[in-house]
């Protein structure tokens, strides 16, 4: 791990294993907005860059997870506000394709829902700056809670956006994935053929 475990984790770890955040199969198609060097099939559902970077669900260095967004807006706003918190000036904003993903997922944590455990205050874990934090060498309570989430066995949770008004996003823990999960690239043909 490239940055100092969270304190919280292993209480998050525990209250996961007790199952108090209910888990449900979930199933639908989410987005991702990526540049045209990371838009092959494969590179968008990878999770690579996320697992070298790092996340708002995951510390830097530790395990690939895919996010995307349940709308193709929420995905694209996403994009350039993450642009933006990198201050890229307008040279550096490249070429975007923003593509569908068919899921069928077998654990998944809805955090967007009115009924999540008290424990877990989204509001306040959706303020950090964890860029920031993680530059100072810690991991986050989001990046604590997503390690115990994967831990845990779940294999996805849907998010409340913290960068677009009422955006739900999908993180899936790649390499969580079951044999019962599914996961299709839509257009997958077109964008081989265009990005070849």
């Amino acid at each position: 791990m490239k940055v100092r475990p969270h304190s919280r984790y292993a209480e998050f770890a525990y209250r996961l294993g007790r199952s108090s955040a209910k888990r449900t199969p979930w199933k639908g198609i989410s987005f991702r907005s990526v540049t045209l060097d990371f838009a092959k099939p494969e590179q968008i559902v990878s999770g690579e860059g996320s697992r070298e970077y790092g996340g708002r669900w995951n510390a830097p260095g530790l395990f690939p997870v895919v996010y995307s967004s349940t709308r193709p807006g929420t995905a694209i706003d996403e994009a350039f506000h993450l642009a933006a918190d990198f201050q890229l000036s307008t040279n550096d904003i490249k070429p975007r394709v923003t593509c569908g993903i068919e899921w069928q997922l077998s654990s998944t944590i809805d955090l967007t829902v009115t009924d999540v455990p008290s424990w877990i205050e989204i509001e306040a874990w959706l303020k950090e700056d964890f860029g920031k934090i993680n530059d100072g060498g810690a991991e986050t309570l989001c990046q604590a809670f997503g390690r115990a989430a994967r831990s845990a066995g779940v294999v996805a949770m849907l998010c409340p956006s913290a960068r677009v008004r009422n955006g739900v996003n999908l993180v899936v823990f790649r390499d969580r994935l079951a044999e019962s999960d599914r996961m299709r690239v839509l257009g997958k043909a077109e964008l081989a053929k265009y990005l070849a």
